[in-house]
C-alpha cells in the first residue's frame, strides 16, 4: 500500500506536474494502470492532449514492483508511465503495454522504439561520466537515427556541460535531492540543450533530452527506481 505520493518540485524537467497523494484503490487491467500510451499520430491530427491522471500514478505505483517513470512527449503534449522490462548491463528499458519502449543508461536516455522517428542508438560514454560527475566538461555524443531509405545515419556533437542549482527532486516515491546539471549540444544537426538532475550516487532522476528532429524534446522522469 501505498501511503504517500509527492508532487514533482522540478518543474522544468517536466511540461506538466503531477499532483500525486493518497491510496490506490480498484484497478482496471494493467494496460489502463500502466498507461496512457502514447497515440502520437491521433494525437498530432487531432490536436488532442494525453496526460497522465492521479490515480494512473497511484494505482501503477501500488500493483507494479518494478522502477516506473514517466516520460513526456512535449511536442505532442502526450504522457504516459512506463514500467522497467529490462536490465541489460546497466541498460534498462522501460515499456509501455504497447511495447513503446524507451532505453536509459543511468537515467540518461540512449535509444527508443516505438516513438517514430526513434533514437536508434547514441553514444554516451564521453558524455555521461561527465554529467554523473556534477561537475563542468567536454563531451562528445552521438545519436544514430534511419534516414527514408532506413539507412542509418549519425549526427556528431560536442557538448558543453555546466554546473546548475542544487534542487529537491520530490516525483512519485522518489524524494532526493540532486544536482541541476545542463549539456550544451553543437554539431552536424541542430543545436540543443539537454537538462538532467543527478543525484549524489551519480543517477540522472530526472531528464530532459532533445531526441531528433521528429520528436524534439523528450521529459524521463523516475518515479521509482
Amino acid at each position: 500500500m501505498i501511503q504517500r505520493l509527492a508532487r514533482p518540485a522540478l518543474l522544468v524537467m517536466l511540461a506538466g506536474s503531477l499532483g500525486l497523494a493518497g491510496c490506490g484503490n480498484t484497478a482496471n487491467d494493467m494496460g489502463t494502470a500502466i498507461s496512457i500510451a502514447i497515440k502520437s499520430n491521433v494525437a498530432q491530427r487531432r490536436g488532442t492532449e494525453s496526460k497522465i491522471t492521479q490515480d494512473q500514478v497511484v494505482r501503477t505505483l501500488s500493483r507494479n514492483p518494478n522502477p516506473i517513470a514517466l516520460i513526456d512527449l512535449e511536442t505532442r503534449k502526450s504522457q504516459s508511465l512506463m514500467a522497467q522490462i529490462q536490465n541489460n548491463r546497466g541498460y534498462r528499458t522501460y515499456a509501455t503495454p504497447q511495447r513503446q519502449t524507451v532505453t536509459v543508461r543511468g537515467g540518461m536516455i540512449t535509444a527508443s522504439r516505438g516513438l517514430g522517428g526513434d533514437l536508434m542508438s547514441s553514444n554516451v560514454k564521453s558524455l555521461l561520466p561527465v554529467v554523473q560527475s556534477r561537475s563542468r566538461g567536454i563531451a562528445d555524443y552521438e545519436m544514430r537515427f534511419l534516414n527514408s531509405e532506413d539507412k542509418t545515419y549519425t549526427l556528431h556533437y560536442t557538448c558543453a556541460v555546466h554546473e546548475g542549482a542544487p534542487v529537491q527532486v520530490v516525483s512519485g516515491l522518489i524524494n532526493e535531492s540532486g544536482k541541476a546539471m545542463q549539456a550544451i549540444c553543437t554539431g552536424d544537426g541542430p543545436s540543443f540543450t539537454n537538462t538532467y538532475v543527478v543525484a549524489p550516487d551519480g543517477e540522472i532522476l530526472s531528464t530532459r533530452q532533445w531526441m531528433g528532429p521528429f520528436n524534439k524534446y523528450i521529459a524521463f522522469q523516475q518515479l521509482r527506481r
